[in-house]
């Protein structure tokens, strides 16, 4: 019985510390997307705004970056245009500082003002929000500040989240990437 209860206790501990990374892949192509989001047309050369939370926070210089770095694969068509104003923008970038449950978060909407929860439907807008005061008291340096707002706005390319340990923007986590990796811009370059 002793041996039975050792063979069985052995078995269940590989299976929870060796399958996950047995089973882990990177989601790559279709399966890196969520259904729903902008069409292309908009993503060659997104309208956006930035309100001027981004400035008094002093996201400012992560914003800019983060589309650069998008608008900067080769083999995506990818651009933004600055219309300076909420309402004519698709992409509207805000920074927040209340609550603690959240470092950043897009939020997509369809045309009729609906969000749209569960990222199937074509999006009309999307708010790419970053929290303040949840990376204050999370101890984000700058590089996590920078990665969490090129994050975000991987998410209103309709990027869901990569699993660990993969090496991507789309990890979630305190993490130091503040550049699209490989995998982000072959997913990039194969959907636009």
């Amino acid at each position: 019985m002793k041996k039975i209860k050792q063979v069985v206790i052995s078995f269940v501990l590989m299976t929870i510390l060796v399958l996950p990374t047995v089973v882990y892949a990177d989601y790559e192509d279709e399966h890196a997307f969520w259904t729903g989001g902008f069409p292309a047309s908009v993503i060659k050369l997104a309208d956006y705004y930035e309100d001027p939370s981004v400035a008094s926070f002093g996201y400012s210089y992560w914003t800019a970056n983060a589309r650069a770095d998008y608008a900067g694969i080769s083999n995506a068509n990818i651009g933004f245009t600055n219309v300076g104003n909420y309402a004519d923008a698709e992409i509207r970038f805000f920074v927040v500082s209340y609550g603690d449950d959240y470092g950043g978060i897009m939020n997509p909407y369809t045309s009729n003002g609906t969000l749209d929860v569960f990222m199937t439907n074509t999006w009309a807008k999307a708010h790419v929000i970053m929290n303040d005061k949840f990376m204050d008291d999370n101890n984000f340096t700058s590089t996590n500040r920078h990665k969490t707002t090129i994050h975000e706005l991987g998410h209103a390319f309709s990027m869901r989240h990569q699993v660990s340990p993969t090496i991507s923007v789309m990890r979630q986590g305190l993490l130091n990437y503040t550049d699209p990796q490989p995998l982000d811009i072959s997913n990039l370059q194969w959907k636009y």
